[in-house]
């Protein structure tokens, strides 16, 4: 019997936070991630040499964690460094309605002069706020994203988080100087261990978008979808922006990528040939995906999907190898775990369910796998001292154990030959749709958009200077991007907004369209 492998595949991306011909970011969250997930999640594990992992960046993140480390800033940091004492009534304000974006449980409630500023701020009493108070709370809303591995290095971080108020301005520059060093030990680290072979880079599109539906937007009929009255079809789009991101990859890692979790794990046919023209060895998606595509014929998609052993076995579909994730098992560390009492029994409890997955072959010679394949930085914030207690747990337990192994992907594919999938469904990790980025009224507003500046820029191109022409085409591919119209669906954040509008004012202006959004 061989030991079951444990596949983890942490994914990671941001949008691009740079408004239209704008210096400073406009949101902070890649540089307060890089503190509280990029560094320390990869720290956490490199002190488990045994323990490998696949980690994948989309190609717009990797720029802005280059551009943080040149010292490019957000606008957030630059309020954070002003001396309160001398903040306009604005700049007030903002901070007041913008600091507490945190997670309350996890990084407001534990600490008792954030939770009373909080309290002031609910209250509506900000308007009485003295300087101390608003200079407490630039210092809380960086100082909360250190993650503990990092604490436990800096002797005068932790004499700051002991003080707990009363700030002074040398103290918060120091906060903002120590989440500046360890950005830069964010690429660093991952370029280490990955000559160490004990992580796998791979990618998904530059921009974030969801590929099948840059293909074609008629893709989401197959789940009885609303189409846009506009049919959007550039698969050159998804070309370049696989090849774009995967460019990016290698420049900085000075490797060659050969995977990719395609954004949000979303697949079609047609995306898997542009991997396959672009030369990609494999992508990862979800089992649902697996299930529909066995369940084509066959009206029972619950008991297709009952048939769980499919998915721990690789897949080749028009010569790209594919690997579908169990949803059960990441959808518990992504969701449910972080709601038990003790997190070493949330860790026993899933390495119990890794053997008894492994016990199901324990006749079979072939070596089978178990794909964990989920989000790498939002889910720790919902755990205890993000996550390390969990992690600590599972990383000790493998590390001496014969049951489970791990590995990356292209060195378990490069021993292990995949099935011939003739046909795939079209889908995501979300409800094996696309429901989430097309076919809601906003959404369909949006391809619309979208397509008829791609066709008014394919017109109109070689009547605009090269310069200028090349800079429009960037920022279609930038509102290309799947994040723009997930805020649409789950939360209606101005904040995201105003990015995507500033890249639609530029265009519309430079295309000489009416600016289509009021």
């Amino acid at each position: 019997m061989k030991p079951i492998t444990l596949l983890f595949l942490w994914h990671m991306h941001q949008p691009y936070y740079l408004r239209a011909r704008e210096k400073k970011f406009a949101l902070p969250w890649v540089r307060l991630h890089a503190v509280k997930d990029y560094y320390p999640f990869l720290l956490l594990l490199s002190r488990y040499p045994r323990v490998k992992a696949t980690f994948n960046f989309s190609g717009v993140l990797l720029e802005q964690l280059e551009s943080y480390e040149k010292g490019a800033e957000d606008c957030y940091e630059e309020l954070s460094l002003k001396n309160p004492r001398y903040l306009t009534d604005k700049e007030a304000s903002f901070i007041c309605r913008n600091f507490f974006q945190v997670n309350f449980e996890r990084m407001i409630k534990p600490y008792p002069r954030y939770y009373e500023l909080y309290d002031k701020y609910i209250a509506k009493k900000s308007k009485k706020w003295k300087w101390q108070d608003l200079g407490d709370l630039q210092a809380y809303f960086n100082l909360v994203w250190f993650h503990s591995l990092t604490r436990e290095e800096d002797t005068r971080l932790k004499d700051i988080i002991i003080k707990g108020r009363k700030f002074t301005q040398e103290e918060r520059c120091y906060i903002i100087q120590q989440q500046r060093s360890i950005v830069k030990k964010v690429l660093p680290l991952y370029k280490k261990l990955l000559k160490a072979g004990q992580i796998e880079i791979s990618l998904s599109p530059y921009y974030h978008p969801i590929l099948p539906l840059l293909c074609d937007t008629n893709v989401a009929a197959e789940a009885g979808i609303k189409l846009p009255a506009r049919r959007f079809a550039f698969p050159q789009d998804a070309h370049w922006q696989i090849a774009a991101s995967r460019k990016k990859a290698e420049s900085i890692f000075g490797s060659k990528i050969y995977g990719s979790w395609p954004s949000e794990g979303s697949v079609s046919a047609e995306a898997i040939n542009v991997y396959e023209k672009e030369g990609f060895k494999w992508i990862a998606t979800d089992e649902d995906i697996l299930f529909r595509s066995f369940s084509q014929d066959i009206l029972d998609f619950g008991l297709v999907k009952s048939q769980r052993q499919f998915i721990y076995q690789p897949y080749s579909f028009r010569g790209v190898n594919v690997l579908f994730r169990d949803k059960n098992l990441s959808d518990a560390i992504g969701f449910s775990y972080h709601h038990w009492p003790s997190q070493e029994e949330a860790a026993s409890d899933f390495l119990a369910h890794c053997r008894n997955i492994s016990s199901l072959f324990a006749s079979s010679s072939e070596e089978k796998f178990i794909l964990v394949a989920m989000d790498g930085e939002n889910a720790w914030e919902y755990y205890e001292d993000n996550g390390r207690p969990f992690f600590e747990k599972i990383y000790r337990e493998i590390s001496h154990t014969q049951e489970i192994n791990t590995d990356t992907i292209s060195s378990f594919l490069s021993r292990n030959k995949a099935r011939t999938l003739k046909y795939i469904a079209s889908g995501s990790w979300i409800n094996a749709n696309f429901g989430v980025w097309i076919g809601s009224e906003a959404n369909n507003r949006n391809w619309e958009v979208l397509q008829k500046m791609r066709e008014e820029w394919e017109r109109k191109r070689k009547k605009i200077p090269s310069s200028l022409a090349a800079k429009v085409l960037r920022f279609l591919y930038i509102i290309e991007g799947s994040d723009w119209n997930w805020w649409n669906t789950f939360e209606d954040n101005g904040q995201f907004r105003d990015i995507f509008l500033s890249y639609i004012k530029h265009i519309s202006k430079v295309l000489k369209l009416r600016m289509p959004y009021r």
